[in-house]
């Protein structure tokens, strides 16, 4: 029996990817199809050939002398069309004496006529009167005949970056020729190297910097493929997104009989506790990505890094960044000493100082929605005081007597942690951005002695570069776990109950005594396959969504911000919104799914959002009345960056935006009377509508004020709106969200 194997890759931005069969031997129909060498990427709307891309139902490209097209349901070759499945797990196409077409997947090999999975050292089956069966070695066809499977690994992203497409597959990342990534010799993997590679090769994945296009560069580290932005010579390495060992929410797994396993149960053995430990490990990717960038801005932890414009189209510091708030970022460290915050006197607009543990739990926040004052903080570690985690605000005679020089005190519940801090920026000008600016360098952060210790506690390692980056080996979840192993004695779970089981399943993993070892019967591929189904199931879970008008959600309130034991969620924040903030703060409303959603809208049609009336904030926090909360709506191009248009307009919401006099342009009703700002009615409240459109599509002169510009000639992307301080009304039901249409693009 004769076997050909054209190496095509059956991709979604969400997939996994499987290694090609190599060395099978070929019939002679097979001689008009590409080259063994070859590999072919379909994505959900594309083709990608090393020289060209095509576009589903365009027309044919030639490839190796054979005519190659990306029909709608299957892919041309030559004479042969060969089906493809929807996007989802990648795989290989073999057609057995042309009759059965078989897929590696990750639950074995999908027999494709059949629809039958045989599996591992599973039952044979029979195809065209052959037995086929999968073992240990490979597949086995007519039981003499082996045929190595690769193992299917998971595929983090497919993504552009500067114009070139890269794919992260477990463990390397890869530049494909058709990108024109620069060639140069490669240096050596060593973790911060510079190097260039050519276009076709895999870079391992402690490697260095690759430059791709003008704007971006490459990095690879501990925390994986970091797409990176350099400013104004080296001052600041800032990180853009970290995609190598994140959760790739693959639903089609789980539509494979993927298992999952249920978090809040004791693991059945060493294989369930190791996917339990990588859900659990998850966001210290994101940590990682943070506290590098921090490092490189202010060369230590519990220095404060301030953030001193608005994000613009220059910007990398943040993906999805808001363009309403000026940041400022700080690695809490614990670890020698208290800490001391002083918060300066903050009268004229919103503020937030939220505080987060290891992996992301918004512990703590001061902020004038929850009546906290400017002043003095002691930050401490929790269980030096036996206290618990959060904010004590010293409001009484006796507490303020015991501690006369605090305002309050944050209880950290680990030893390290971030901090990320937001000023209001009222408007975009000079004059707004200078009070902003005397507002942060008024704000300190100074080490202390410890006032309160606990004898015989555990001395803790302190934070610098070299602890997230040195001495890791083996594969990414594998580095991902050796750092867990660093992490987790010094940062036990925020829930105190948890503690002794979450450390129990760490051990049963190989986790023990802050070093990582693999358990020998543990498939680590496997783990991060059930780990990835499990947070798809999880995250997909009706039960913790709140479902609102006109296709409108928000997470429950114990699922959003503080996750407790919910960790599939507190991974897939991690990825999506890391650093998310207690719905009581601020409520990110997801449309027909969760925040930070994704859409995508062709070149001649538009959003019509229609508001049945403003979105109801609190106003007048702490009895002041310019000290409020606000609102805004900001879409993101396809590489989650601000959208380039004429307006220099990123975002629309309760305060001036764009071009114009007082930092930009205000909303407006149906009749052109503003909705916010000072020539605005106080007592109006009625219906008015939003135009999202293409940039390079002028909309009629009565839109201007309302367009939000999306990327010219259609695209996708994703848009977060966001409601700081919000009212009850925004989540019990009360206030109506806004309809939302896709129509013909409205033009001048």
């Amino acid at each position: 029996m004769k076997l050909h194997l054209p190496t095509i890759f059956f991709l979604s931005a969400c997939s996994a990817l499987t290694t090609p069969v190599s060395n099978l031997a070929a019939t002679s129909a097979s001689a008009s199809l590409p080259s063994s060498g070859t590999t072919i990427t379909i994505l959900p709307t594309q083709l990608v050939l090393p020289s060209t891309t095509l576009t589903r139902a365009a027309p044919a490209a030639t490839l190796n002398g054979t005519q190659v097209s990306f029909g709608l349901s299957a892919l041309v070759l030559g004479t042969r069309t060969i089906p493809y499945p929807a996007p989802g797990p990648a795989v290989p196409v073999l057609t057995i004496a042309s009759q059965a077409t078989f897929a590696a997947g990750p639950g074995g090999i999908i027999l494709g006529d059949t629809g039958t999975t045989i599996s591992n050292n599973g039952p044979d089956a029979t195809v065209g009167g052959t037995e086929v069966s999968l073992g240990s070695q490979g597949l086995v066809v007519g039981g003499t005949s082996t045929l190595s499977i690769p193992t299917v690994q998971p595929l983090s992203s497919v993504f552009t970056v500067g114009g070139t497409l890269v794919t992260e597959e477990f463990g390397q990342i890869v530049f494909p020729a058709a990108t024109g990534a620069q060639n140069a010799s490669g240096a050596g993997a060593s973790t911060g190297a510079a190097a260039t590679r050519s276009a076709t090769a895999a870079q391992p994945f402690l490697g260095g910097a690759e430059r791709v296009s003008g704007r971006h560069g490459v990095m690879l580290g501990i925390a994986g493929l970091a797409v990176g932005f350099m400013k104004h010579h080296a001052r600041m390495l800032r990180f853009v997104v970290v995609l190598a060992i994140g959760v790739t929410l693959l639903p089609s797994i789980v539509a494979q009989n993927s298992t999952v396993i249920s978090l809040d149960q004791t693991p059945n053995n060493t294989l369930e506790a190791t996917a339990f430990a990588l859900i659990y490990a998850l966001p210290l990717i994101q940590l990682v990505n943070q506290t590098t960038a921090v490092f490189q801005a202010v060369n230590g932890t519990n220095k404060i890094n301030n953030q001193d414009q608005l994000a613009s189209l220059s910007s990398a510091a943040v993906v999805k960044p808001n363009v309403d708030t000026l940041y400022s970022r700080v690695i809490v460290d614990l670890s020698q000493n208290d800490l001391e915050l002083n918060i300066p006197v903050i009268n004229d607009r919103f503020w937030i100082f939220p505080f987060y543990d290891t992996f992301g739990n918004n512990y703590a926040n001061l902020s004038p929605i929850n009546n906290s004052q400017p002043g003095l903080y002691l930050i401490r570690r929790a269980s030096d005081a036996l206290a618990a985690p959060g904010v004590q605000l010293l409001n009484s005679d006796a507490a303020k007597a015991y501690y006369p020089k605090y305002t309050g005190i944050i209880n950290a519940p680990t030893t390290h942690g971030t901090g990320l801090f937001r000023l209001l920026l009222k408007f975009n000008t000079t004059d707004n951005l200078n009070i902003v600016h005397r507002l942060q360098n008024a704000t300190t952060l100074t080490p202390v002695p410890r006032a309160i210790a606990q004898p015989n506690t555990p001395a803790s390692p302190q934070w610098t570069p070299a602890f997230f980056n040195q001495s890791f080996t083996g594969t990414p979840p594998e580095q991902l776990l050796q750092l867990l192993a660093r992490v987790a004695p010094y940062n036990q779970p925020l829930a105190a109950s948890e503690r002794f089981r979450v450390a129990s399943i760490l051990g049963d993993a190989g986790i023990v005594g802050g070093n990582y070892s693999r358990p020998s019967s543990v498939n680590i591929t496997q783990a991060y396959a059930i780990a990835n189904a499990t947070i798809s199931r999880d995250i997909a879970d009706n039960s913790t969504i709140n479902f609102l008008a006109n296709g409108w959600q928000l997470p429950r309130p114990d699922y959003a911000g503080n996750f407790g034991t919910h960790y599939s969620h507190r991974a897939y924040i991690a990825r999506t919104g890391y650093q998310q903030l207690l719905t009581s703060i601020v409520l990110y409303p997801g449309l027909n799914g969760p925040a930070f959603g994704p859409f995508s809208i062709a070149g001649n049609k538009s959003f019509l959002y229609t508001w049945s009336g403003k979105p109801p904030v609190n106003t007048a926090l702490n009895g002041q009345p310019d000290v409020g909360g606000f609102w805004s709506l900001t879409f993101y191009g396809e590489d989650q960056y601000l959208i380039p248009n004429a307006l220099g307009r990123f975002s629309v919401g309760d305060r001036p935006t764009g071009q114009g006099p007082n930092g930009g342009v205000e909303l407006t009703y149906p009749d052109g009377a503003p909705i916010y700002g000072p020539n605005s009615s106080s007592t109006r409240d009625g219906p008015f509508k939003l135009l999202v459109q293409p940039a390079n599509v002028v909309p009629p002169a009565n839109w201007t004020s309302n367009w939000l510009p999306v990327p010219s000639g259609g695209g996708s992307g994703s848009f977060i709106l966001r409601f700081y301080a919000p009212s009850d009304a925004l989540s019990n039901g009360q206030y109506v969200y806004p309809k939302v249409e896709t129509i013909d693009s409205i033009r001048a």
